[in-house]
């Protein structure tokens, strides 16, 4: 006795899947502010799984969007994010963001307007 013979198309993802919004809030913000992220993806094939982020050379860790993040060194940035599908094909996707060190009196003069409005 013989089982009948069935076949199956198997599909086989090999595509990254598509970082279709990344934004960040400003490219250039204070020492110790709130940067804003936002990003989402999309995969047609075997459907979006994680996103991960990282500055500069620092390691991937999970995050969702949006994100908040305060940078407390002054200096120029690489903020990456890595998007991942079911498949574990990724893309990484980065943005340059500039930490400038706060000026005492802009920071006094901020301060002051937010007290007498």
């Amino acid at each position: 006795n013989y089982s009948k013979i069935t076949h199956f198309k198997i599909m086989v993802d090999t595509t990254p899947p598509k970082l279709t919004i990344f934004k960040i809030s400003n490219d250039t913000i204070v020492k110790k502010a709130i940067l804003r992220v936002l990003f989402e993806a999309e995969d047609d094939l075997s459907g979006f799984q994680s996103h991960y982020i990282k500055l500069d050379d620092d390691i991937f860790l999970p995050i969702m969007s949006p994100a908040y993040l305060s940078f407390l060194d002054a200096g120029k940035h690489t903020l990456t994010v890595r998007t991942f599908d079911n498949a574990n094909n990724f893309i990484d996707s980065s943005r340059k963001i500039t930490v400038k060190r706060a000026s005492f009196f802009k920071t006094l003069g901020d301060n002051l307007k937010r007290i007498f409005k």
